[in-house]
């Protein structure tokens, strides 16, 4: 695929959108007047649009493709300066205000999805560096000065960690409050798919 063709490819993904209701409609005929009269011949259907297509920015991809602009517009040769400047000015164009709302709404459902398997360390790692070669011939009696440092890690006592309780059940808490009021069905689906149930469905279970 030649340069310019790949960026057209992400250029579309930019625009990805996740479709959440089909647009549903009938088609109806309608009479062009032709020569002066009404002629069957001139049947022209038309679309009548009865539930109009409901879709949201696909973040996810369109971050991808954005990161893979960014990497190609570095990429590129100073030669290729039509590219690089197609691909600046595609870079350079103002998101929509839900583009940047579920771009945010993303980033905060990552970073707490992390802090959902957070540990706490309850015994810190003791290690030293040993230079088993050297200290090998220098116990033999050979003259060390001339060889090269070849230090290894060495753990006397591993590290130890535990579930951090507080921090996961506080992580747990905020995705929770993110599903509640974020008006996006994605962000929701995403949240669903991390904690592995609906939080409102969750809650109804409980009261019963």
């Amino acid at each position: 695929m030649g340069i310019h063709a790949r960026i057209s490819e992400l250029e579309k993904q930019l625009d990805a959108v996740v479709v959440l209701q089909e647009e549903e409609g009938h088609f109806e005929p309608q009479y062009n007047e032709c020569k002066g009269y009404y002629d069957r011949e001139c049947l022209d259907d038309k679309l009548v649009v009865d539930k109009p297509a409901v879709t949201e920015p696909d973040i996810e991809k369109r971050i991808k493709a954005r990161t893979e602009l960014i990497n190609l517009k570095h990429s590129l040769w100073s030669f290729q300066y039509l590219a690089r400047e197609r691909v600046e000015e595609i870079l350079n164009r103002r998101k929509s205000s839900d583009e940047i709302e579920l771009d945010l709404a993303f980033i905060s459902i990552n970073y707490h999805a992390l802090n959902l398997k957070a540990n706490k360390v309850v015994q810190e790692e003791v290690a030293h560096y040993s230079d088993k070669r050297r200290d090998a011939c220098r116990n033999l009696g050979y003259d060390t000065a001339m060889l090269e440092p070849d230090e290894e890690r060495v753990v006397i006592i591993p590290e130890v960690t535990e579930p951090d309780i507080e921090e996961r059940v506080k992580a747990k808490r905020r995705l929770e409050e993110i599903y509640h009021t974020t008006k996006y069905v994605i962000a929701k689906r995403k949240i669903e798919g991390v904690l592995g149930y609906a939080p409102g469905e969750k809650q109804e279970d409980e009261r019963r």
